[in-house]
């Protein structure tokens, strides 16, 4: 995935709600412009979400989830548990589009995926210009920590 980063803030973002235009608008606006879907940050640059998924970086040693106000959904919160009972640490801080250069040259590991129902871990290749690690170890690695919470009875 390539993500294009806008400045958009989401009305109620903590609150799962119909109001998607503005997202779809701007994942639309993302494809057309040779993008796979769009990153949402905030008037000063830190970075919130995808149009329709959570993101987190992987630096090689624990995922970070952007410090803002999001949703943070049911996929996250299982992936979050599944880090836990691994002892994979997962933290919230401020995540700044201008600072991933920086980042991913001091963590040459920095990674990023995206996380919602449809795909749990969706590695991402790049931010606008910023490229970024894609492990499929990694990857792996986040998928079995999703999948290790065990299926609940209906």
């Amino acid at each position: 995935m390539r993500l294009r980063a806008i400045e958009y803030e989401r009305d109620l973002p903590r609150i799962k709600h119909a109001g998607t235009f503005g997202l779809v608008l701007a994942g639309r606006q993302a494809v057309l412009a040779g993008y796979d879907d769009t990153l949402f940050t905030d008037r000063d640059g830190r970075i919130a979400e995808a149009a329709i998924a959570n993101i987190g970086f992987f630096d090689g040693g624990r995922v970070i989830w952007p410090e803002e106000a999001v949703l943070p959904g049911i996929t996250r919160q299982l992936l979050e548990r599944g880090l836990a009972a691994a002892g994979i640490p997962s933290e919230q801080r401020e995540v700044r589009l201008r600072d991933l250069g920086r980042w991913a040259a001091d963590s040459p590991a920095l990674g990023a995926f995206l996380s919602n129902s449809i795909a749990p871990v969706l590695p991402v290749a790049g931010i606008d210009e910023q490229a970024l690690t894609v492990d499929p170890e990694v990857t792996a690695l986040l998928l079995a920590c999703y999948r290790s919470n065990p299926w609940q009875q209906a």
